[in-house]
């Protein structure tokens, strides 16, 4: 499994938005959020600790927030 087919089986994924282009929409247990974010630009700033968790059948959501404890990319809530 890549980054990106993780992504895609672990979240709601509009491919070719018109502006953005293939984007992550962000939800919780009430619905979505209006935060969208390129798969790409994800992948890129978490590739190595999704792909060193999926390579160890580990949790990926959480070797994302090891990777970021102070939480300065933003992302710890939303996954």
């Amino acid at each position: 499994m890549t980054p990106e087919s993780w992504v895609r089986s672990n979240y709601y994924v509009i491919d070719d938005h018109p502006i953005m282009g293939n984007i992550i929409v962000w939800e919780n247990q009430q619905g979505f959020y209006a935060i969208y974010t390129p798969i790409d630009k994800f992948i890129e700033l978490f590739e190595k600790p999704m792909q060193e968790a999926i390579q160890a059948g580990t949790d990926v959501k959480q070797a994302i927030r090891d990777y970021d404890p102070e939480n300065e990319r933003g992302f710890n809530e939303l996954l």
